[in-house]
């Protein structure tokens, strides 16, 4: 499973300067505070992520700031320190749990570390960098932080550490590592001097009836405010619940995200991060205009997190001028709605950056298709599929389909913010049955593709294999035009893939696939085909595996076995 293979590939790499023995494991910089009081709750962490100890005596920590002419604040470990085999080294204000080292602001700050676009940097005692990370990349679009301190994307959006909420950016798990901050750090509850790794919550079932209005709910952490059960049916007091709604089709108490004091909130599910997830509920959707100016936004988010404040995204790209400085990872369900739309974005956000990607999107209009709505987001591999409406677990409601950048690991996460002048007709997330769990039914490509002299053929499922669908297909892609592939059907992939060079193939063609049996595919004038697969709403079927894999001929290359060839497709169905 990619989430395993990849965290383990990150800690047995030879360690060198891409893979450094000790990383920055986590960090909180900006205490939200009263104004003139200092901000006292700050560190850094660091974590020897090998299986010996490492001399850290003189090492530095430096805090750099995007603009050449302000100081560089610099923290210098003491002699005779020593980090242990998966030991952590906390640095930062006196009162911060578990702190090694104790730290005082220097240059006339007040703060250890500054609130903008800033570099934390480990060096060792020759000044060779060992790890680095950049935030709030946001900040400056035209000046940046010296490359060399960057590692793969930026964190881009802001936060700020509320006290009693505790929280901060944390590496995914202990020492994960991918040489992208942006896909390597989660905005988490903080954890100085204890691990990072949390307890796997998945699958997990929000049913709220049992609580009382305006408990909190134990499972999510915040950044502001936690997520709390309300009645939809009524305001009370305090107004957690801004106005009444309906209850939902599942009946009784909901779920409500945000923060009733204005501006943006975060809430993050307490649990291990995965590569695959799916995420289904009723969500209540509220379409009505806002005044000229006003918008409120939101995003359920799987593979990926948010930042502290969740800034306002801005999915068309006409909010603002410059980049929003959101900061969504992972894939997300955005509903943003405004004096004159209303629309509902499935993002990839991928690792932060202004690069994000809409894959597809529903515009909501009032009393037609908004109110409460079930919303399923399923990400597995390079795929990504979303319902909006419909029946709860179904295969009706519109389906968005699409692929996402990359894979990543990631959290779940709800992020919220509003910019109305009256919170009495807000809408913040509000969500009843909440199911998450890992997928059955899932597809994953399998090694490469090799052109012929007209393309490279790509073979691809249209969503992924649920009991019951009867829409679903393979499709196949830049193949010769007028002519059949041959599509193998197999049982299991080989262990070993056959290299078809050895027989007269292309060098870099490969067979991966144990073979059963073979269909011909007319390609036609596109060089596009499909092969329908429906599948039966039998139980008995749950976890039935096929493989596929396709041969395009092309005689124009010129060798005996003149194929070019798709990656193979594993297809395990599931419900």
């Amino acid at each position: 499973m990619l989430t395993t293979l990849a965290f383990l590939s990150a800690l047995a790499a030879p360690q060198g300067p891409s893979n450094p023995p000790v990383v920055i494991n986590e960090f909180a910089y900006d205490q939200y505070v009263q104004s003139g009081a200092s901000e006292i709750l700050e560190f850094v962490e660091l974590y020897n992520r090998t299986n010996a100890p490492v001399d850290i005596s003189g090492w530095t920590l430096t805090n750099t700031n995007y603009n050449p002419a302000v100081t560089v604040l610099v923290y210098t470990v003491p002699p005779n320190t020593t980090l242990a085999a998966g030991a952590f080294y906390v640095m930062g204000n006196a009162v911060i749990p578990n702190v090694n080292q104790v730290l005082t602001p220097t240059g006339g700050f007040t703060e250890l570390f500054r609130n903008d676009k800033n570099a934390l940097t480990i060096k060792d005692s020759n000044g060779a960098i060992v790890d680095t990370v950049v935030y709030e990349n946001n900040q400056s679009t035209t000046t940046q932080i010296p490359a060399n301190l960057y590692e793969g994307e930026a964190i881009w959006d802001n936060h700020q550490n509320a006290s009693g909420f505790e929280s901060g950016y944390s590496r995914l798990r202990d020492g994960y590592d991918t040489n992208n901050n942006g896909r390597d750090f989660r905005c988490i509850t903080w954890t100085p001097g204890t691990t990072n790794n949390r307890p796997n919550l998945v699958p997990y079932l929000g049913l709220y009836d049992t609580f009382n209005n305006n408990d909190n709910l134990p499972e999510f952490g915040a950044s502001y405010k936690y997520g709390r059960a309300v009645d939809p049916t009524v305001v009370v007091t305090p107004p957690i619940n801004p106005n009444v709604i309906p209850a939902s089709p599942q009946g009784g108490k909901a779920a409500i995200f945000w923060d009733e004091t204005g501006g943006g909130n975060m809430n993050m599910l307490l649990t291990d991060v995965g590569d695959e997830f799916v995420l289904e509920s009723w969500v209540y959707f509220d379409s009505r205009p806002e005044v000229g100016g006003e918008y409120e936004t939101w995003s359920i988010g799987v593979t990926g997190g948010s930042g502290g404040l969740y800034n306002t995204p801005d999915p068309s790209r006409t909010l603002f001028t410059v980049p929003s400085a959101n900061g969504n990872t992972g894939i997300s369900w955005t509903f943003q709605n405004t004096a004159t739309t209303s629309i509902l974005y499935l993002i990839d956000h991928n690792d932060g950056g202004p690069d994000w990607k809409i894959i597809g999107q529903i515009s909501l209009q009032q009393g037609v298709n908004d109110g409460w709505q079930r919303l399923r987001l399923q990400v597995s591999g390079d795929k990504v599929e979303g319902y909006f409406g419909g029946t709860f677990g179904g295969l009706d409601g519109t389906r968005i389909t699409g692929k996402r950048s990359a894979p990543q690991l990631g959290g779940i996460y709800v992020g919220y913010r509003e910019f109305v002048g009256n919170n009495g007709t807000t809408r913040p997330p509000t969500v009843d049955l909440l199911s998450i769990s890992t997928p059955v039914a899932r597809v994953e490509r399998i090694g490469v593709a090799k052109a012929t002299t007209v393309g490279t053929p790509d073979l691809d499922a249209f969503g992924f294999p649920r009991l019951g669908d009867a829409s679903f297909r393979l499709d196949l892609s830049g193949l010769k035009p007028n002519q059949n592939s041959v599509l193998l059907v197999g049982s299991a992939a080989l262990p070993t893939p056959i290299d078809l060079g050895l027989f007269g193939g292309q060098s870099g063609s490969f067979l991966y696939i144990n073979t059963l049996f073979t269909l011909n595919l007319a390609t036609g004038a596109t060089g596009t085909s499909t092969l329908p697969l429906p599948l039966p709403n039998n139980p008995s079927f749950q976890g039935a595996t096929l493989f596929f894999q396709d041969f395009d001929l092309d005689t124009a290359l010129g060798i005996p076995l003149p194929f070019g060839n798709t990656n193979a497709l594993k297809i395990v169905v599931g419900s």
